[in-house]
């Protein structure tokens, strides 16, 4: 996928425009991973980020990226990047829980969620 896409080509153009635009990345990542190229999607996120560094949304997606990457540690780093950006932003502490699920640790996120 990419040149030949029209609609991915329109929410880049939409991203050039504006890099604060979470939903134009979320269409441009999703069409990635429907292409099964989750390196893209991450590459593509990690681009992103130094367009729009202090945009929690963007780590969060970043995490879950990681997360279905089986990259458990970016992923947990990318959630509390997220959360320190914006204590109050509730995904990623939800988000969290998926990156200790294997490990029977659930606890953890809700305890930090509970600080708030």
């Amino acid at each position: 996928m990419g040149q030949n896409n029209p609609a991915l080509n329109e929410f880049e153009d939409a991203l050039k425009l504006n890099p604060h635009l979470i939903d134009a990345l979320s269409q441009v990542v999703s069409i990635h991973v429907a292409g099964r190229d989750l390196k893209k999607a991450i590459t593509r996120s990690e681009e992103q980020l130094k367009r729009s560094p202090n945009n929690p949304f963007i780590y969060n997606l970043l995490g879950n990226l990681h997360l279905a990457d089986q990259k458990v540690d970016l992923a947990e780093g990318s959630y509390k990047k997220a959360i320190s950006i914006n204590p109050d932003f509730v995904s990623p502490y939800m988000a969290q829980g998926g990156c200790m699920q294997p490990q029977n640790a659930r606890i953890r996120p809700w305890q930090s969620f509970r600080k708030l």
